[in-house]
């Protein structure tokens, strides 16, 4: 028996070895199937990531495609607030309109995108709305009466330069008090620096429109001259948003229509006979010249202020507090109205 044992241990060597190679090939197997699957994942992800890139990138185009049409349709409303408008941009038909008679400070917008195509994939054309809405603004002017480096009067004149409600809540700013004109009685403080819209306030006004309502933004270079033509009375843009001047007055007639002038680029303003005038002069880097003009309201100025022989201001906080608070129409795209809807 021990010889049979002996003689039948060669065969189970045999079979044990077949029984191992043949699990090596299906490890083997097992292990390429494996890759192959994992290839393909991996070659699916990179594929679907790309295209998710891909629509993201179409998305965000949308996006801003939209979101300029609303700018652009703001825009215009700033000028033409009330009339119902069509026009085309970036290949949109785009309507503004007037929404219900009571809702004199909104605007509605609406927009048609037609299809179009990122040479993988075409996008469908969409339809738009959003509402925009109408307020008012001022310019951040200092609290005083005037603002300047001098104020100037012809030789031998003796009538004041300045009156009205000039007191120690809105003095006169001069950086060289002791050579001005300005009567001793009205308060005085050293102005340490010349005074000048800062860059934010100049962003402002360059985005305005030159003729505004009640606001005329004149521009020019240092050395010219501008001469002012009083804006035209368009009604609403004054005090308390009416105005008594009356059909073919212009603005600055009446106390309760001021005008808002600001000239800017370093050129200096001349506002001279003009008679009674009420508003607030804002000449940034330049003069003011305001002979035989009575202006009421304020005057801000960075270089001086010539009164001449007859030119006066009278300080009104008044007209101060509308150029500050109300003088600036506004408008803009109203937060949670904006709705999209795709079309096909």
């Amino acid at each position: 028996m021990n010889g049979v044992a002996l003689g039948m241990r060669p065969r189970a060597t045999q079979t044990v070895g077949a029984r191992q190679t043949g699990s090596v090939l299906m490890l083997a197997l097992f292990v390429c199937l494996s890759c192959a699957v994992l290839c393909l994942s991996l070659g699916y992800l990179i594929r679907l990531s790309g295209e998710m890139k891909i629509s993201e990138e179409a998305g965000r185009d949308q996006v801003a495609r939209v979101t300029g049409i609303f700018v652009e349709a703001r825009d215009r409303s700033l000028y033409r607030w009330g009339e119902g408008q069509e026009f085309e941009f970036q290949e949109a038909a785009v309507t503004l309109e007037g929404l219900q008679p009571t809702e004199q400070w909104r605007m509605g917008v609406q927009a048609v995108c037609p299809s179009s195509t990122d040479g993988l994939r075409k996008v469908a054309s969409q339809w738009c709305s959003c509402i925009i809405e109408r307020g008012l603004d001022g310019m951040d002017l200092p609290a005083a009466a005037l603002v300047a480096e001098l104020c100037l009067a012809a030789p031998g004149r003796s009538a004041p330069v300045l009156s009205g409600e000039v007191s120690g809540a809105t003095p006169v700013y001069l950086s060289f008090p002791e050579l001005s004109a300005v009567p001793a009685e009205v308060p005085v403080r050293r102005l340490p620096e010349r005074w000048q819209l800062d860059e934010g306030a100049r962003a402002r006004i360059k985005n305005l429109s030159p003729n505004c309502g009640n606001v005329l933004i004149l521009e020019g270079r240092p050395g010219q001259l501008l001469q002012v033509d009083l804006p035209s009375y368009d009604g609403g843009g004054g005090v308390g948003g009416d105005a008594d001047g009356g059909e073919g007055a212009g603005a600055g007639s009446a106390p309760q229509d001021p005008v808002l002038i600001v000239a800017t680029g370093g050129a200096d303003l001349a506002l001279t006979q003009k008679g009674e005038v009420y508003g607030v002069m804002v000449v940034d880097g330049g003069s003011l010249m305001l002979d035989d003009t009575r202006l009421s309201g304020a005057v801000f100025v960075s270089q001086n202020v010539y009164m001449g022989k007859t030119g006066v201001l009278i300080f009104d906080s008044n007209i101060l507090r509308w150029a500050t608070d109300s003088s600036l129409p506004r408008v803009r795209l109203m937060p949670g109205t904006r709705a999209e809807r795709w079309l096909e």
